[in-house]
């Protein structure tokens, strides 16, 4: 009668010990009569050997085990991972999780495609650092490269996704690519590389408003990627604004504020998903210059709905700083007279999207608008031939 168990391999000094285990013999059917082999089994063997009176094939018909090595390595030695040399598997895997992936048993020698790049694309200009989106064999890890530096890796999920965080660019024109490699160590072909241009803002290089009375110098989105079922999404900006020409009209019946508008937009097909506004109260009394810093959250809904995925979301964004009557009457514009605790989000949402590009001349009284930047076109911080771009926001 044939037997066969699974022994515990020796682990440096330890006793080598001979186990029966359940899941052996739940998983393991012989074959037919005579045939000494062995049928639909998927054990992982991991650390422990082959042990079997008689000789025999532990696989079957093209497929066989896991026994703790990975490729390149022997997958399978007889004598080594079994007690007889005639007590085999002819078709051992090369990971421990083949049958989940569906890989084919012995060493995978075939590379990965070449990822694709959906984002950024040729031509973007960015404010921060864009993260990286595509798509690459799933499971498979991603790096991206600018030239022979590596500025950052991710694994792709089980549909293939990724999302590479970059490190802080230089102001300039930046051209990354990216690449693939398996479980196996197979290395895919270079991808196709993107070429855009990084606007680094700071107080040596800021965003400045069309009237030249505020300045944008800080900008950060964070996390981004983030998963909106466990966290937020925040924007935080500073602004500095020449108390003496952007804050001369102050007195007793009016207040300033500073306002942002961001839209929210989706990674593969840049449409708006929805626009979260931020609103602070500038403090007077400097007549030099004042500093400002506005905050808003994301909550991660569309609609209502919660984007359950965690992604990275591209944005845009507007700037203004407003001047608005807070005195005992009416004043000149009464649907935008503030509240004790600054305008509504409904009055933010009116004198932000006045400012749209396509919505000007609906736009309130200019007196409202000490200054502004609008979204969607962005100065840059020297002379451009290729004129005003497209501003995101990573």
């Amino acid at each position: 009668m044939a037997f066969l168990f699974f022994r515990k391999t020796k682990i440096a000094e330890e006793p080598r010990t001979y186990k029966r285990t359940a899941m052996c013999e739940s998983d393991v059917r012989l074959g037919a009569p005579g045939e000494n082999a062995i049928y639909h089994n998927n054990i992982e063997a991991g650390r422990w050997g082959l042990h079997a009176n008689v000789a025999v094939d532990l696989s079957d018909q093209g497929r066989g085990n896991w026994w703790g090595h990975d490729c390149p390595e022997v997958l399978f030695a007889a004598g080594v991972d079994s007690d007889r040399i005639d007590a085999l598997d002819s078709f051992p895997y090369g990971q421990s999780n083949a049958w989940e992936l569906g890989l084919e048993p012995g060493c995978d020698v075939t590379p990965p495609e070449a990822p694709f790049i959906d984002s950024p694309e040729d031509g973007d200009a960015f404010l921060s650092s864009p993260v990286v989106l595509g798509m690459a064999e799933p499971f498979s890890i991603v790096f991206v490269y600018e030239g022979a530096t590596e500025l950052g890796t991710t694994i792709a999920d089980r549909d293939g996704r990724f999302a590479v965080e970059l490190p802080p660019l230089d102001t300039g024109e930046h051209s990354l690519y990216a690449t693939a490699s398996d479980r196996s160590g197979n290395v895919s072909s270079l991808s196709s590389a993107r070429t855009f241009r990084v606007f680094v803002i700071g107080r040596e290089s800021p965003i400045v408003g069309e009237n030249g009375k505020l300045l944008v110098v800080g900008l950060s989105a964070t996390p981004n990627p983030f998963d909106p079922t466990k966290e937020l999404n925040q924007l935080r900006l500073s602004l500095e604004i020449d108390a003496v020409k952007g804050l001369g009209g102050a007195s007793l019946n009016h207040r300033f504020f500073a306002l942002t508008s961001r839209r929210i937009l989706d990674p593969e097909t840049a449409e708006p998903l929805t626009t979260v506004y931020g609103m602070t109260e500038i403090a007077l009394g400097n007549q030099g210059t004042v500093h400002a810093t506005v905050v808003d959250e994301w909550d991660g809904t569309d609609r209502g709905a919660v984007l359950e995925n965690l992604r990275a979301y591209p944005s845009d964004l507007s700037v203004a700083v407003v001047r608005l009557y807070s005195g005992n009457g009416v004043g000149p514009n009464p649907r935008l007279k503030p509240g004790p605790l600054g305008p509504s989000l409904e009055q933010v949402a009116e004198i932000m999207m006045a400012m749209d590009p396509v919505a000007r001349s609906e736009r309130p009284k200019p007196d409202v608008y000490v200054d502004y930047v609008p979204r969607d076109l962005i100065p840059p911080p020297r002379p451009d031939p290729n004129g005003i771009l497209h501003r995101l926001i990573w």
